[in-house]
């Protein structure tokens, strides 16, 4: 990436960094710390799944991930679905959030497959950029994330979808719905 690229991508996170924590007291999300404390809710897992081997392979590999969520008490929990990017959520109300959100993509060696013989390796990818979630419904969320690929990638990544949540029991919820990946 080029001096004036790097300058404007550091410039842009500068001031989003700077101006979010006033933005979001203006929204209802989490705003710079007052004279009381405030109590947050941390609540750390882990994420079994199975994936392809690399993308657009027909062989599957079990995988691990961690998963955390950090929010302030009190605040409305929104659902965290396993094909959601981690993200921190900057603006929020009770029908819609708004924030940074990111990836890691695993490195790609050319050797893995001869399906890749002559694709030459990729590096692991790092991805940052935001997502916007909107309800509509109690049971109906539409989620959009774009990230920007560094060091593997340089590419736009845009990650689309629609759920349909049903809670047959308590403590149990089961979701449904598309999703759609375009990337540059």
């Amino acid at each position: 990436m080029n001096v004036a690229k790097r300058t404007l991508w550091l410039t842009a996170l500068t001031l989003i960094g700077a101006t979010m924590p006033a933005l979001a007291a203006d929204y209802g999300g989490p705003s710079l710390p007052t004279s009381m404390p405030r109590e947050w809710i941390v609540t750390v897992g882990f994420q079994v799944y199975g994936a392809p081997e690399f993308e657009g392979a027909k062989g599957y590999s079990t995988y691990a991930t961690p998963r955390f969520r950090i929010q302030q008490a009190g605040a409305k929990e929104f659902a965290t679905l396993p094909g959601d990017s981690p993200s921190l959520t900057i603006v929020s109300t009770d029908s819609y959030r708004f924030g940074v959100s990111g990836q890691v993509k695993r490195e790609r060696k050319e050797g893995d497959s001869s399906a890749l013989r002559g694709l030459g390796d990729v590096d692991f990818a790092l991805e940052g950029g935001f997502f916007g979630e909107y309800w509509l419904t109690d049971f109906l969320r539409t989620r959009a994330e774009l990230r920007r690929g560094f060091h593997g990638h340089d590419g736009l990544v845009a990650d689309l979808s629609a759920d349909l949540f049903v809670k047959p029991l308590s403590q149990l919820t089961l979701t449904v719905g598309p999703r759609l990946t375009l990337a540059s």
